[in-house]
């Protein structure tokens, strides 16, 4: 009311506003009503577990004591806050801190949602978390500013905390993805193979078997690729990992994998935007450096510095003549060509710049891409969609000939050959065929001049036949970070690589050991056969619901329940068929979802920490309860595989309740359950992985088959330890194969594979479990750990 006293004094607001504020304040307040009754209830469950745990004489004068304002044990320290997700722990064999009715966020952490809100409401915090004696084992991980109490299983013994080392190891199997950021990327290598760069490794794929050998020599995101004229020798460069060195550019061949060269120099102390070998000069690479705006040329043999030239843009592309000496830069707002001029030495060599006039057409804001035409004329690619033919320089490069309007939106690739050229979209995702006379190339019946492609292109290149390069059979990189083959004749499209973009949700199906479902923030829902290592499915959101943000498998009759950013969960048909139900959980996002063992309950969790509980009935799914469960969002959940207790995890709390009426659940009742699966980062089986991290790193996604347990977290570090790793001096194996942070990570239901999803590099890494004898891990063969 203050406030809409405010507004009106204020004038110049209208009764609509007015009205929306009212409307604003009117859920702040019923929000905050639950917060202060869900607390309530809390508080009179602890006071009543406590009184069944303290004889009745002492249970009055702890009543008195409370009345009086006293704490009926010693009060609660300060919790220490930390400044990152650092975590610590504290063992406590006979603990005297009252762990049988805290909060969900005091039961099994004493921090969070209770303390905030009773801060809020001025309440004293020692009346709180009073502490009695009572006699269980329990370790405190901190998180944060959150000092998470976790309780081990019943039949726990030391032998469970063996800091061991396991026996098994992971092996890299596979690689799903393109570097869709990068540009002219794909080549064809002589023996046929298709080459291209994903994350960290650059790929060669046998088109025709579909075999994928991986290059491994890079330990960062890839930026820059280029494949000799030769077919044979490969030029990558990568970001350094540390910060002290140069990236440098590696030289090694396609066939062999074999190290050549690798050329570390001072002039190349940054990231390497773009680079090409000399097609008439075999010796000869040239290097663009975005971030310095610099052009250099070398002989990448002797790893001799033949020239550098200050262009003054942010270059994107470079190219060679192939019939002339000239040098192509181009970038932002920047086009020019470059005379190479050989002096005294072999060693001496000059550029002198020619300049290219568009006058008097208006300057495209980029140039991406050029490529040489049959009769040495010089041909660009510009982000206004149109194609550009350059006269020979008298004295400069003019516009002899345009295509404009080649494509609606940039023009990413340009390839030559003989019989004709080709052109890829940015936007549009056309790649047309164009004869030398600039027009669109003819074709018969059932032959195809424009292919539409899913997503934009990125790159192009065509499939060399007898020496000769094809017109109609060629290969692309899209902006969907995918690679597909084409064949414009058969006007046909085949995926070769398929990839994601920025994943939200990885799940592996609890049944079938070959199925994955992955959800993504470009409204993509796909299912996912590693058995074949092709999607079973894909759907395109509509919009409607927003993003699909989470997403599980019913154990029983294969339908996907499907979390989304505007609150609602839907439940698809089997095998990516329609919805066949439409559940609204609450104004917020569905961050995590999962169906209990039996598939009779579905447990859902939003953005704002509330936890929602529907059974299936004859007529679909009902909500039978739903609380509030954490301050933040709730990011994960598991059930005990008798589905009773579901156990819950915000980014730094975690809570344990019974899963029908989303009561509390008791330290002794946490302590007999027997997890069904593990997605929860904070529980007590991973606390000893926490403790392994370095300052400033966080787990963000675990998995668990048996006796093992994967964790991923935010340095890109994938680990592989014994199940339960709940030892601080636990050890465990490391791969470092992602880009800054491994975001998603799954175990197939046989235990013999394991996905992991990068969160920057948008890589997806199929690993084989190995035996100790190095033998791929055929089933779980009974050695589980019962918990």
């Amino acid at each position: 009311v203050d406030c809409l006293d405010k507004m009106a004094a204020d004038g110049g607001v209208s009764m609509e506003d007015q009205m929306k504020e009212l409307v604003r304040l009117v859920k702040q307040q019923t929000a905050e009503l639950q917060g202060c009754q869900h607390e309530l209830q809390l508080l009179k469950q602890r006071v009543l577990s406590l009184e069944e745990r303290v004889p009745k004489e002492d249970a009055t004068k702890a009543r008195t004591a409370r009345r009086k304002g006293q704490s009926v044990g010693a009060a609660d320290g300060p919790v220490s806050a930390l400044t990152s997700r650092a975590a610590s722990t504290y063992h406590h064999p006979t603990s005297s801190c009252s762990l049988a009715m805290y909060s969900p966020d005091l039961i099994a952490c004493r921090n969070s949602s209770a303390r905030s809100s009773l801060r809020k409401t001025g309440m004293p915090r020692k009346k709180l978390a009073p502490k009695l004696s009572i006699d269980i084992e329990t370790k405190e991980l901190v998180i944060g500013n959150t000092v998470n109490v976790l309780f081990p299983p019943v039949d726990h013994t030391e032998d469970d905390a063996e800091p061991n080392v396991p026996e098994e190891s992971l092996t890299l199997s596979r690689v799903h993805g393109y570097n869709a950021k990068n540009r002219h990327n794909v080549f064809y290598s002589r023996s046929g193979c298709v080459l291209f760069d994903a994350g960290c490794f650059v790929l060669v794929m046998n088109p025709e078997t579909g075999e994928q050998r991986i290059y491994e020599g890079h330990e960062d995101l890839i930026w820059s690729l280029t494949l000799h004229p030769d077919g044979v020798v490969v030029a990558s460069s990568a970001q350094a990992r540390q910060y002290t060195s140069a990236p440098g550019i590696r030289f090694w061949d396609v066939e062999t994998f074999a190290t050549l060269h690798v050329l570390q120099h001072a002039e190349l102390n940054h990231q390497v935007d773009a680079m090409v070998f000399s097609p008439n000069n075999p010796a000869l690479l040239a290097v663009a450096l975005a971030q310095e705006q610099t052009l250099s040329l070398w002989d990448w043999e002797s790893h001799t510095l033949l020239t550098k030239v200050k262009v003054g843009a942010d270059l994107l592309h470079v190219g060679f003549n192939s019939q002339t000496h000239h040098l192509v830069a181009a970038g932002r707002r920047h086009l020019s060509f470059w005379n190479l001029e050989a002096k005294s030495s072999q060693d001496d060599v000059s550029l002198t710049k020619k300049t290219a006039i568009f006058q008097p057409r208006q300057s495209p804001a980029a140039v991406l891409c050029s490529m040489t035409a049959p009769d040495g004329s010089l041909v660009t690619g510009d982000s206004s969609g149109d194609i550009l033919v350059w006269s020979r320089p008298i004295p400069n490069f003019k516009i002899a000939k345009a295509i404009d309007g080649a494509h609606s939106g940039g023009v990413a690739a340009l390839v030559a050959t003989e019989h004709g050229f080709l052109s890829g979209g940015v936007r549009d995702g056309l790649v047309k065929l164009w004869g030398w006379d600039y027009q669109l190339y003819p074709v018969d019946v059932g032959e195809q001049n424009e292919i539409q492609l899913d997503g934009g292109v990125r790159a192009l290149c065509n499939i060399s036949i007898d020496g000769t390069l094809s017109l109609s059979q060629f290969f692309a990189g899209t902006s969907v970070h995918s690679i597909v083959s084409v064949d414009a004749g058969e006007a046909a499209v085949e995926w070769l690589c398929w990839g994601n973009g920025a994943t939200t949700n990885l799940t592996m199906d609890r049944t079938r050991p070959n199925l994955g479902y992955i959800t993504c923030k470009d409204g993509t829902i796909r299912g996912w056969d590693f058995g074949t290592h092709a999607p079973t499915f894909t759907l395109l959101g509509n919009g409607v619901d927003g993003i699909p943000m989470s997403c599980d498998a019913h154990p029983m009759t294969e339908h996907l329940a499907v979390g989304f950013s505007k609150g609602k969960v839907v439940i698809l048909a089997p095998h990516g068929g329609h919805s066949a139900e439409r559940l609204f959980v609450s104004e917020f996002g569905v961050s995590a979802v999962r169906f209990s063992p039996s598939g009779s309950i579905l447990a859902v969790g939003s953005q704002e920490g509330s936890l929602a509980i529907f059974r299936q009935q004859s007529d679909g799914f009902v909500q039978i309860s739903v609380v509030q469960a954490h301050d933040g969002a709730v990011v994960s959940l598991d059930f005990s595989r008798d589905g009773a207790i579901l156990r819950t995890n915000s980014e730094y709390a975690v809570a344990h309740w019974l899963a029908d009426s989303l009561e509390l659940a008791t330290p002794r009742t946490v302590r007999g359950c027997r997890w069904e699966a593990m997605s929860t980062t904070i529980c007590w089986e991973s606390s000893g992985i926490w403790q392994s991290l370095q300052s400033g790193e966080a787990i963000t996604s675990v998995a668990m088959s048996g006796n093992l347990q994967v964790a991923g977290d935010t340095s890109g570090k994938l680990s592989l330890f014994r199940y339960p790793a709940c030892d601080e001096t636990c050890l465990g194996r490391s791969y470092y194969k992602h880009k800054d942070e491994v975001a998603h990570v799954g175990f197939s239901s046989d235990g013999c594979r394991v996905v992991t999803i990068g969160s920057p590099d948008h890589v997806m890494l199929e690993w084989t479990v190995l035996q100790g004898a190095g033998v791929p891990r055929s089933s779980l063969n009974g050695s589980t750990y019962d918990v």
